[in-house]
Protein backbone atom coordinates (compact mmCIF):
# COMPACT_ATOMS: atom_id res chain seq x y z
CA UNK A 1 0.00 0.00 0.00
CA UNK A 2 1.00 3.26 -0.95
CA UNK A 3 1.66 5.68 2.43
CA UNK A 4 2.23 9.44 2.54
CA UNK A 5 3.71 10.46 6.11
CA UNK A 6 3.29 13.63 7.02
CA UNK A 7 5.14 15.27 10.48
CA UNK A 8 6.55 18.50 11.80
CA UNK A 9 10.28 18.75 11.08
CA UNK A 10 11.09 18.47 15.27
CA UNK A 11 9.33 14.75 14.63
CA UNK A 12 11.95 13.76 12.31
CA UNK A 13 13.53 11.09 14.62
CA UNK A 14 10.38 9.21 15.12
CA UNK A 15 9.23 9.80 11.31
CA UNK A 16 12.57 7.69 10.85
CA UNK A 17 11.60 5.06 13.09
CA UNK A 18 8.28 4.93 11.78
CA UNK A 19 9.98 4.61 8.06
CA UNK A 20 12.30 1.95 9.16
CA UNK A 21 9.18 -0.20 10.94
CA UNK A 22 7.27 0.52 7.53
CA UNK A 23 10.29 -0.71 5.21
CA UNK A 24 9.79 -3.58 3.12
CA UNK A 25 6.00 -3.85 3.96
CA UNK A 26 4.65 -0.61 1.80
CA UNK A 27 5.51 1.80 -0.19
CA UNK A 28 6.29 4.82 1.47
CA UNK A 29 6.73 8.61 0.95
CA UNK A 30 7.91 11.28 2.87
CA UNK A 31 8.84 14.95 2.63
CA UNK A 32 12.72 14.69 3.57
CA UNK A 33 13.12 18.33 2.64
CA UNK A 34 13.68 21.36 4.84
CA UNK A 35 13.53 24.00 2.44
CA UNK A 36 10.46 24.25 -0.24
CA UNK A 37 10.19 25.69 -3.21
CA UNK A 38 7.34 25.91 -6.05
CA UNK A 39 8.74 22.46 -7.74
CA UNK A 40 9.12 20.77 -4.57
CA UNK A 41 5.45 21.70 -3.58
CA UNK A 42 4.27 20.55 -6.84
CA UNK A 43 5.73 17.05 -5.62
CA UNK A 44 4.05 17.19 -2.69
CA UNK A 45 0.70 17.60 -4.47
CA UNK A 46 1.38 14.87 -7.00
CA UNK A 47 2.52 12.33 -3.79
CA UNK A 48 -0.90 13.23 -1.86
CA UNK A 49 -2.64 12.42 -4.98
CA UNK A 50 -0.64 9.29 -5.77
CA UNK A 51 -1.03 7.45 -1.86
CA UNK A 52 -3.51 5.41 -0.77
CA UNK A 53 -3.55 6.42 2.79
CA UNK A 54 -2.02 9.52 4.62
CA UNK A 55 -0.26 9.13 8.02
CA UNK A 56 -0.55 12.35 9.77
CA UNK A 57 2.27 12.32 13.21
CA UNK A 58 0.37 14.04 15.93
CA UNK A 59 2.36 15.84 18.26
CA UNK A 60 2.19 19.78 19.79
CA UNK A 61 4.76 20.76 16.80
CA UNK A 62 2.57 19.14 13.70
CA UNK A 63 -1.11 20.55 14.63
CA UNK A 64 0.20 23.67 14.78
CA UNK A 65 2.54 23.79 11.42
CA UNK A 66 0.94 25.37 8.41
CA UNK A 67 2.39 22.95 5.82
CA UNK A 68 1.10 19.85 8.25
CA UNK A 69 -2.28 21.37 8.30
CA UNK A 70 -2.26 21.73 4.47
CA UNK A 71 -1.31 18.98 3.13
CA UNK A 72 -4.10 17.42 6.22
CA UNK A 73 -6.91 19.36 4.70
CA UNK A 74 -5.89 18.48 0.77
CA UNK A 75 -5.32 14.39 1.85
CA UNK A 76 -9.27 14.96 2.98
CA UNK A 77 -9.74 17.00 -0.71
CA UNK A 78 -8.68 14.27 -2.66
CA UNK A 79 -10.60 11.38 -0.53
CA UNK A 80 -7.47 9.34 0.91
CA UNK A 81 -8.01 7.03 3.69
CA UNK A 82 -6.59 9.22 6.92
CA UNK A 83 -4.67 7.39 9.56
CA UNK A 84 -3.90 9.57 12.47
CA UNK A 85 -0.65 8.31 15.08
CA UNK A 86 -0.65 9.97 18.11
CA UNK A 87 2.78 10.20 18.96
CA UNK A 88 3.61 12.68 21.59
CA UNK A 89 1.73 12.27 25.20
CA UNK A 90 0.10 14.92 26.99
CA UNK A 91 -1.56 16.03 23.98
CA UNK A 92 -5.03 16.53 23.22
CA UNK A 93 -6.43 14.95 19.76
CA UNK A 94 -8.77 17.46 18.26
CA UNK A 95 -12.38 16.55 17.81
CA UNK A 96 -11.59 16.52 13.70
CA UNK A 97 -9.82 13.40 13.80
CA UNK A 98 -12.86 11.85 15.85
CA UNK A 99 -14.33 10.43 12.38
CA UNK A 100 -10.47 8.71 11.38
CA UNK A 101 -8.54 5.87 12.35
CA UNK A 102 -6.52 7.07 15.56
CA UNK A 103 -3.78 5.30 16.92
CA UNK A 104 -2.35 5.78 20.15
CA UNK A 105 1.72 5.54 19.77
CA UNK A 106 2.60 8.05 22.14
CA UNK A 107 4.52 5.28 24.48
CA UNK A 108 6.86 4.77 21.41
CA UNK A 109 7.16 1.83 18.65
CA UNK A 110 7.56 -0.53 21.16
CA UNK A 111 6.65 -4.05 19.80
CA UNK A 112 3.06 -4.11 21.12
CA UNK A 113 2.65 -0.44 19.03
CA UNK A 114 3.95 -1.96 16.31
CA UNK A 115 1.83 -5.01 16.03
CA UNK A 116 -1.17 -2.93 16.33
CA UNK A 117 -0.16 -0.19 13.34
CA UNK A 118 0.82 -3.01 11.42
CA UNK A 119 -2.76 -5.08 11.96
CA UNK A 120 -4.49 -1.64 11.44
CA UNK A 121 -2.81 -1.19 8.33
CA UNK A 122 -3.61 -4.30 6.93
CA UNK A 123 -7.11 -3.78 7.63
CA UNK A 124 -6.75 -0.80 5.61
CA UNK A 125 -5.08 -2.20 3.23
CA UNK A 126 -7.97 -4.93 2.49
CA UNK A 127 -10.79 -2.36 2.70
CA UNK A 128 -9.39 -0.73 -0.28
CA UNK A 129 -8.90 -3.91 -2.05
CA UNK A 130 -12.54 -4.65 -1.64
CA UNK A 131 -13.86 -1.20 -2.20
CA UNK A 132 -11.80 -1.37 -5.74
CA UNK A 133 -12.74 -4.94 -6.33
CA UNK A 134 -9.27 -5.65 -6.98
CA UNK A 135 -5.99 -6.77 -5.26
CA UNK A 136 -3.70 -3.59 -5.09
CA UNK A 137 -0.63 -3.45 -7.24
CA UNK A 138 2.36 -1.46 -6.58
CA UNK A 139 2.62 1.37 -9.07
CA UNK A 140 4.60 4.28 -9.79
CA UNK A 141 3.96 7.39 -8.84
CA UNK A 142 1.75 8.70 -11.79
CA UNK A 143 2.62 11.85 -13.83
CA UNK A 144 -0.43 13.71 -13.09
CA UNK A 145 -2.78 14.64 -10.03
CA UNK A 146 -5.89 12.07 -10.31
CA UNK A 147 -7.42 15.45 -8.27
CA UNK A 148 -5.84 18.67 -9.09
CA UNK A 149 -6.68 20.73 -5.95
CA UNK A 150 -8.92 23.42 -6.81
CA UNK A 151 -7.64 27.15 -8.07
CA UNK A 152 -6.93 28.89 -4.66
CA UNK A 153 -6.33 25.56 -3.09
CA UNK A 154 -4.89 26.64 0.09
CA UNK A 155 -2.44 24.10 0.43
CA UNK A 156 0.95 24.82 1.10
CA UNK A 157 0.24 28.68 0.56
CA UNK A 158 -1.47 31.65 2.69
CA UNK A 159 -3.83 34.20 1.06
CA UNK A 160 -2.38 37.74 1.29
CA UNK A 161 0.74 40.03 0.26
CA UNK A 162 4.23 39.18 0.74
CA UNK A 163 4.02 41.59 3.85
CA UNK A 164 1.10 39.66 5.61
CA UNK A 165 3.18 36.64 4.81
CA UNK A 166 6.22 37.29 6.54
CA UNK A 167 4.03 38.76 9.58
CA UNK A 168 2.43 35.57 9.91
CA UNK A 169 5.79 33.56 9.52
CA UNK A 170 7.64 36.02 12.79
CA UNK A 171 4.34 35.81 14.87
CA UNK A 172 4.33 31.72 14.40
CA UNK A 173 8.13 32.48 14.93
CA UNK A 174 7.13 33.91 18.24
CA UNK A 175 5.03 31.49 19.01
CA UNK A 176 7.99 28.78 18.79
CA UNK A 177 5.76 27.20 15.87
CA UNK A 178 8.87 26.58 14.33
CA UNK A 179 7.86 24.19 11.26
CA UNK A 180 5.36 26.98 10.09
CA UNK A 181 7.49 29.88 10.52
CA UNK A 182 9.96 28.03 8.10
CA UNK A 183 7.52 27.13 5.84
CA UNK A 184 5.81 30.94 5.79
CA UNK A 185 9.23 32.42 6.01
CA UNK A 186 9.98 30.61 2.34
CA UNK A 187 6.79 31.55 1.42
CA UNK A 188 7.36 35.28 1.75
CA UNK A 189 10.73 35.25 0.68
CA UNK A 190 9.59 33.67 -2.85
CA UNK A 191 6.60 36.10 -3.39
CA UNK A 192 8.55 38.68 -3.66
CA UNK A 193 10.66 42.00 -1.18
CA UNK A 194 8.65 41.77 1.46
CA UNK A 195 10.42 44.46 3.64
CA UNK A 196 13.03 46.96 3.17
CA UNK A 197 13.61 46.41 6.84
CA UNK A 198 13.42 42.65 7.75
CA UNK A 199 16.04 40.75 6.77
CA UNK A 200 14.06 37.65 5.83
CA UNK A 201 16.96 35.22 4.95
CA UNK A 202 18.74 35.78 8.49
CA UNK A 203 15.27 35.30 9.95
CA UNK A 204 15.54 31.77 7.97
CA UNK A 205 18.63 30.98 9.50
CA UNK A 206 17.54 31.52 12.74
CA UNK A 207 14.27 29.61 12.48
CA UNK A 208 16.24 26.78 10.65
CA UNK A 209 18.68 26.92 13.71
CA UNK A 210 15.62 27.15 16.28
CA UNK A 211 14.04 23.71 14.14
CA UNK A 212 17.29 21.55 14.30
CA UNK A 213 17.74 22.59 18.29
CA UNK A 214 13.80 21.68 18.93
CA UNK A 215 14.48 18.32 16.91
CA UNK A 216 17.40 17.53 18.92
CA UNK A 217 15.80 18.41 21.70
CA UNK A 218 12.82 16.26 21.03
CA UNK A 219 15.08 13.19 20.16
CA UNK A 220 17.27 13.46 23.61
CA UNK A 221 13.36 13.60 25.24
CA UNK A 222 13.11 10.23 23.75
CA UNK A 223 16.49 8.93 24.43
CA UNK A 224 16.86 10.27 28.08
CA UNK A 225 14.65 8.18 30.07
CA UNK A 226 15.74 4.44 29.96
CA UNK A 227 19.55 5.61 31.01
CA UNK A 228 18.56 7.82 33.83
CA UNK A 229 16.60 4.58 34.80
CA UNK A 230 19.96 2.47 34.68
CA UNK A 231 22.00 5.01 36.14
CA UNK A 232 19.29 5.17 39.25
CA UNK A 233 19.38 1.17 39.12
CA UNK A 234 21.50 0.52 42.08
CA UNK A 235 22.60 -2.84 39.72
CA UNK A 236 23.01 -1.42 36.21
CA UNK A 237 24.78 1.73 37.66
CA UNK A 238 27.80 1.12 35.81
CA UNK A 239 25.93 0.42 32.72
CA UNK A 240 23.77 3.38 32.57
CA UNK A 241 26.59 5.76 33.19
CA UNK A 242 28.40 4.28 30.53
CA UNK A 243 25.16 5.10 28.48
CA UNK A 244 25.05 8.71 29.44
CA UNK A 245 28.37 9.22 28.43
CA UNK A 246 27.85 7.79 25.05
CA UNK A 247 24.69 10.48 25.30
CA UNK A 248 26.36 13.23 26.45
CA UNK A 249 28.66 13.55 23.26
CA UNK A 250 25.74 14.22 20.97
CA UNK A 251 23.74 16.00 23.49
CA UNK A 252 26.03 17.70 25.68
CA UNK A 253 23.88 20.28 27.26
CA UNK A 254 20.34 17.55 27.96
CA UNK A 255 20.79 16.65 31.46
CA UNK A 256 17.34 17.30 33.25
CA UNK A 257 18.06 14.84 36.33
CA UNK A 258 21.67 15.89 36.89
CA UNK A 259 23.16 12.24 35.44
CA UNK A 260 26.14 13.82 35.24
CA UNK A 261 26.78 14.66 38.90
CA UNK A 262 25.29 11.05 39.53
CA UNK A 263 28.06 9.42 37.25
CA UNK A 264 30.68 11.69 38.43
CA UNK A 265 33.95 9.88 39.45
CA UNK A 266 33.92 7.89 42.37
CA UNK A 267 35.93 5.86 44.08
CA UNK A 268 32.68 4.00 45.33
CA UNK A 269 31.90 3.69 41.84
CA UNK A 270 34.44 1.10 41.07
CA UNK A 271 33.37 -1.89 43.30
CA UNK A 272 33.02 -3.73 40.76
CA UNK A 273 30.91 -6.20 42.15
CA UNK A 274 31.34 -10.36 41.10
CA UNK A 275 28.50 -12.66 40.64
CA UNK A 276 28.87 -15.78 43.07
CA UNK A 277 26.26 -18.57 41.84
CA UNK A 278 24.69 -20.81 44.13
CA UNK A 279 26.57 -23.87 45.80
CA UNK A 280 27.82 -25.69 48.51
CA UNK A 281 31.14 -24.87 50.70
CA UNK A 282 32.50 -27.37 52.98
CA UNK A 283 33.88 -25.29 56.16
CA UNK A 284 36.70 -26.92 58.48
CA UNK A 285 35.84 -26.61 62.00
CA UNK A 286 38.31 -28.75 63.94
CA UNK A 287 38.04 -32.41 62.95
CA UNK A 288 34.68 -31.84 61.64
CA UNK A 289 33.67 -30.75 57.84
CA UNK A 290 30.29 -28.79 58.11
CA UNK A 291 28.61 -28.40 54.58
CA UNK A 292 26.91 -24.75 53.78
CA UNK A 293 24.25 -24.37 50.48
CA UNK A 294 24.48 -20.83 49.41
CA UNK A 295 22.05 -18.80 47.60
CA UNK A 296 23.15 -17.12 44.57
CA UNK A 297 25.04 -13.56 45.84
CA UNK A 298 27.69 -10.77 44.86
CA UNK A 299 30.97 -10.09 46.64
CA UNK A 300 33.38 -7.11 45.35
CA UNK A 301 35.80 -7.39 43.13
CA UNK A 302 38.93 -6.51 45.76
CA UNK A 303 38.97 -5.63 49.46
CA UNK A 304 37.51 -1.92 50.21
CA UNK A 305 40.63 0.76 49.21
CA UNK A 306 41.61 3.17 51.33
CA UNK A 307 39.57 6.08 49.05
CA UNK A 308 36.58 4.31 49.35
CA UNK A 309 36.83 4.34 52.70
CA UNK A 310 38.00 7.47 53.16
CA UNK A 311 34.75 8.47 51.54
CA UNK A 312 32.75 7.19 54.52
CA UNK A 313 34.90 9.39 56.51
CA UNK A 314 35.02 12.73 54.64
CA UNK A 315 31.03 12.10 54.06
CA UNK A 316 28.53 14.70 55.45
CA UNK A 317 26.24 12.24 57.70
CA UNK A 318 29.53 9.48 57.40
CA UNK A 319 31.88 8.07 59.99
CA UNK A 320 30.87 10.15 62.81
CA UNK A 321 27.08 10.16 62.31
CA UNK A 322 25.64 7.87 65.39
CA UNK A 323 23.09 6.03 63.44
CA UNK A 324 25.89 3.94 61.56
CA UNK A 325 27.13 2.26 65.03
CA UNK A 326 23.35 1.39 66.35
CA UNK A 327 23.80 -2.36 65.28
CA UNK A 328 24.45 -3.24 68.87
CA UNK A 329 25.62 -2.29 72.16
CA UNK A 330 29.56 -3.12 71.90
CA UNK A 331 29.88 -0.89 68.82
CA UNK A 332 27.68 1.95 70.52
CA UNK A 333 30.05 2.07 73.09
CA UNK A 334 32.94 1.63 71.47
CA UNK A 335 32.33 4.30 69.03
CA UNK A 336 31.67 6.74 71.78
CA UNK A 337 35.25 5.88 73.37
CA UNK A 338 36.55 5.87 69.75
CA UNK A 339 35.19 8.87 68.08
CA UNK A 340 37.87 8.99 65.24
CA UNK A 341 39.40 6.47 62.67
CA UNK A 342 42.93 5.95 63.37
CA UNK A 343 45.65 6.85 60.23
CA UNK A 344 46.28 4.24 57.89
CA UNK A 345 49.89 2.71 57.79
CA UNK A 346 49.92 2.70 53.80
CA UNK A 347 47.45 5.51 52.97
CA UNK A 348 47.48 4.48 48.91
CA UNK A 349 44.09 5.42 46.89
CA UNK A 350 44.26 2.16 45.43
CA UNK A 351 45.72 0.16 48.58
CA UNK A 352 43.59 -2.15 50.76
CA UNK A 353 42.46 0.01 53.60
CA UNK A 354 43.91 -1.55 57.02
CA UNK A 355 43.91 0.21 60.46
CA UNK A 356 39.98 -1.33 60.60
CA UNK A 357 38.01 -2.41 63.32
CA UNK A 358 35.74 -4.83 62.51
CA UNK A 359 32.39 -2.13 63.78
CA UNK A 360 34.15 0.11 61.48
CA UNK A 361 33.93 -1.79 58.78
CA UNK A 362 29.67 -2.55 59.83
CA UNK A 363 29.11 0.75 60.37
CA UNK A 364 30.70 1.41 56.56
CA UNK A 365 28.48 -1.43 55.26
CA UNK A 366 25.26 0.77 57.00
CA UNK A 367 26.12 3.66 55.47
CA UNK A 368 27.02 2.22 51.83
CA UNK A 369 23.91 0.65 52.15
CA UNK A 370 21.73 3.69 52.22
CA UNK A 371 23.88 5.33 49.48
CA UNK A 372 23.33 2.51 47.13
CA UNK A 373 19.82 1.82 47.97
CA UNK A 374 20.40 -1.98 48.70
CA UNK A 375 21.79 -4.13 51.70
CA UNK A 376 25.32 -4.13 52.19
CA UNK A 377 27.53 -6.42 54.18
CA UNK A 378 30.50 -8.28 55.13
CA UNK A 379 30.60 -11.40 53.66
CA UNK A 380 29.57 -14.40 55.76
CA UNK A 381 33.10 -17.12 56.47
CA UNK A 382 30.76 -19.59 53.95
CA UNK A 383 30.56 -16.61 51.64
CA UNK A 384 33.95 -15.44 51.35
CA UNK A 385 35.61 -18.98 50.99
CA UNK A 386 32.80 -19.75 48.07
CA UNK A 387 34.21 -17.21 46.17
CA UNK A 388 37.61 -17.90 46.55
CA UNK A 389 37.23 -21.41 46.10
CA UNK A 390 34.99 -21.78 43.69
CA UNK A 391 33.40 -25.73 43.44
CA UNK A 392 36.09 -27.90 43.64
CA UNK A 393 37.56 -26.92 47.39
CA UNK A 394 41.32 -25.98 46.04
CA UNK A 395 43.92 -24.82 48.23
CA UNK A 396 44.28 -21.36 47.09
CA UNK A 397 42.05 -19.40 44.77
CA UNK A 398 44.27 -19.86 41.59
CA UNK A 399 44.73 -23.50 42.12
CA UNK A 400 46.63 -26.48 44.19
CA UNK A 401 49.91 -25.49 44.31
CA UNK A 402 51.48 -22.39 46.59
CA UNK A 403 52.93 -19.70 43.70
CA UNK A 404 54.03 -16.11 45.59
CA UNK A 405 53.92 -14.35 41.94
CA UNK A 406 50.09 -14.26 42.50
CA UNK A 407 49.49 -12.73 45.82
CA UNK A 408 51.51 -10.35 47.98
CA UNK A 409 52.85 -12.17 50.86
CA UNK A 410 55.84 -12.80 52.62
CA UNK A 411 57.74 -14.77 50.16
CA UNK A 412 57.20 -12.03 47.77
CA UNK A 413 58.92 -9.45 50.57
CA UNK A 414 57.11 -6.18 49.57
CA UNK A 415 56.64 -6.01 53.08
CA UNK A 416 53.64 -3.55 53.11
CA UNK A 417 50.22 -3.61 51.30
CA UNK A 418 50.28 -3.26 47.31
CA UNK A 419 47.71 -2.37 45.51
CA UNK A 420 44.50 -4.43 44.75
CA UNK A 421 44.45 -5.06 41.58
CA UNK A 422 48.19 -5.56 41.05
CA UNK A 423 47.48 -9.76 41.26
CA UNK A 424 45.43 -10.64 38.17
CA UNK A 425 46.37 -13.98 37.81
CA UNK A 426 45.85 -15.09 41.50
CA UNK A 427 42.16 -14.43 40.86
CA UNK A 428 39.50 -17.28 42.07
CA UNK A 429 36.95 -18.98 39.65
CA UNK A 430 34.86 -16.43 40.05
CA UNK A 431 37.41 -13.48 38.81
CA UNK A 432 37.52 -12.26 42.34
CA UNK A 433 40.90 -10.75 43.11
CA UNK A 434 43.27 -9.99 46.08
CA UNK A 435 41.40 -12.78 48.10
CA UNK A 436 44.99 -14.19 49.90
CA UNK A 437 47.78 -11.81 50.63
CA UNK A 438 47.87 -7.88 51.39
CA UNK A 439 45.66 -8.11 54.21
CA UNK A 440 43.83 -10.35 56.36
CA UNK A 441 39.93 -10.05 55.62
CA UNK A 442 36.77 -9.39 58.49
CA UNK A 443 33.73 -11.82 57.46
CA UNK A 444 30.23 -11.35 59.35
CA UNK A 445 30.78 -14.26 61.45
CA UNK A 446 31.63 -14.61 65.33
CA UNK A 447 34.15 -17.24 66.39
CA UNK A 448 33.70 -20.13 68.16
CA UNK A 449 35.34 -19.80 71.57
CA UNK A 450 38.66 -21.51 72.18
CA UNK A 451 37.92 -24.83 74.53
CA UNK A 452 40.04 -22.86 77.16
CA UNK A 453 36.97 -19.78 76.95
CA UNK A 454 33.98 -22.00 77.17
CA UNK A 455 33.62 -21.43 81.05
CA UNK A 456 35.18 -17.94 81.30
CA UNK A 457 32.26 -16.07 78.73
CA UNK A 458 35.21 -14.49 76.93
CA UNK A 459 33.98 -11.56 74.99
CA UNK A 460 32.75 -12.33 71.45
CA UNK A 461 35.97 -12.66 68.76
CA UNK A 462 35.30 -12.20 64.90
CA UNK A 463 36.59 -14.10 62.28
CA UNK A 464 39.09 -13.30 59.76
CA UNK A 465 39.91 -14.85 56.52
CA UNK A 466 42.90 -14.78 53.54
CA UNK A 467 45.91 -13.94 55.33
CA UNK A 468 48.22 -10.52 54.43
CA UNK A 469 51.31 -9.48 53.18
CA UNK A 470 53.28 -10.65 56.33
CA UNK A 471 51.82 -14.41 55.68
CA UNK A 472 53.80 -17.40 54.33
CA UNK A 473 52.08 -20.07 52.47
CA UNK A 474 50.95 -22.28 55.05
CA UNK A 475 48.40 -19.21 56.29
CA UNK A 476 47.36 -18.08 52.87
CA UNK A 477 45.07 -21.02 51.96
CA UNK A 478 41.04 -20.35 51.37
CA UNK A 479 40.92 -22.67 54.76
CA UNK A 480 42.88 -20.20 56.97
CA UNK A 481 41.49 -18.57 59.51
CA UNK A 482 42.49 -15.69 61.81
CA UNK A 483 40.27 -14.40 65.00
CA UNK A 484 40.08 -10.91 66.45
CA UNK A 485 38.19 -8.87 68.93
CA UNK A 486 35.72 -6.72 67.18
CA UNK A 487 37.45 -3.40 68.27
CA UNK A 488 40.82 -4.86 67.21
CA UNK A 489 42.99 -2.50 64.48
CA UNK A 490 45.70 -3.73 62.58
CA UNK A 491 47.84 -2.51 59.79
CA UNK A 492 47.60 -6.10 58.26
CA UNK A 493 43.68 -5.94 58.48
CA UNK A 494 41.08 -4.93 56.16
CA UNK A 495 37.68 -6.57 54.96
CA UNK A 496 35.59 -6.29 51.33
CA UNK A 497 31.70 -6.40 50.88
CA UNK A 498 28.93 -8.81 49.90
CA UNK A 499 25.63 -8.42 48.51
CA UNK A 500 22.65 -10.49 47.50
CA UNK A 501 22.47 -11.17 44.14
CA UNK A 502 20.50 -8.78 41.89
Amino acid sequence: MRLYLSYAQSDAPYCMELVECLHGIHEIWYDQRQTFDDRWRQEILRRLNWCDAFLYLLSAESLTSRKCQDEWRFAKEVACCVLALHTEAGIVVPSEFEQHTVLDLSQGLNPANQRMLLNRLLETERHLQAKTAEPWKATPAPNHARNAPASGSPLLQIGGNAGEVLAEGIKALNRGEYDSAMHLLQQAQESGPASPYVDVPSLLAQTQANLQEDTSRKLAEQLYPPIRELVRSPYHRDLGCQAFASFQRDFPHYDPDQLAAACAPSPLAHLHWRNISEGETVIRQGDRRVKYWLEAYRISRYPITHAQFQSFIEADGGYRAERWWQFSEEARSWHQNQPHPVDARFPCENHPREQVSWFEAVAFCAWLSELLQFEVRLPSEAQWQRAAQGDDERNYPWGSQFQARRCNCAEANHQQTTAVAAHPQGASPFAVEDLVGNVWEWCEDEAPPLTEEILLNPPTRRLLRGGSFLSTADRLSVTAVQTLLPGNRAATVGFRVAAAHP
